[in-house]
């Protein structure tokens, strides 16, 4: 399999608006959207997933991980005190629309972290390759979150327990070390 360089990756990761992308494969997958003017959260509470997913240096997301077995990848990025004040749904439709060829398989309002929140799951299409993604997006404190999982749809299943184990594990607090 061959990696993509450090450049692809980041266009990657631009191509969700903030979010996290990186795939294992023979194709490579690039598009760009502004980067956001805003801060990251200090005080994002997490447990790191598993094994095999490894910690990748971005500059898109607050962190994030790709997998070693299938190039999948999990990140979380946040966005504070940014001028314009968006909607879930905005912010949702901001991150699937990077996908060609978009079908939305699910997007339910629900509570995370005690507020209200939106989870997506949908697949498309980069530069050609199938491609699924998972989507929780919520607002805290002046903040808002976008936790990810993407990869080629074949393997996505693979490991969404894992982002499912990250989500259950996150949180934020103002202050919070």
């Amino acid at each position: 399999m061959l990696q993509l360089s450090r450049s692809q990756i980041k266009k990657i990761l631009s191509l969700v608006g903030l979010v996290l992308w990186t795939f294992l494969g023979t194709s490579c997958v690039s598009v760009n959207i502004a980067q956001p003017k805003s801060n990251k959260a200090d005080g994002a509470n997490y447990t790191a997933p598993a094994k095999p997913f490894e910690s990748i240096s971005t500059e898109n997301a607050d962190h994030a991980w790709q997998s070693s077995a299938t190039g999948n990848t999990i990140s979380y990025v946040s966005e504070c005190n940014s001028s314009a004040e968006s909607q879930l749904k905005s912010l949702e439709s901001e991150n699937l629309n990077s996908l060609n060829q978009l079908q939305i398989l699910s997007s339910e309002s629900k509570f995370f972290d005690e507020r209200e929140s939106v989870e997506s799951l949908a697949h498309g299409f980069v530069d050609g390759i199938p491609v699924k993604m998972a989507l929780l997006i919520y607002k805290k404190n002046s903040c808002n979150f976008t936790l990810s999982f993407v990869g080629r749809k074949a393997k996505f299943e693979s490991e969404a327990k894992i982002f499912d184990q990250f989500k259950k594990s996150f949180s934020y607090q103002v202050g919070a070390p």
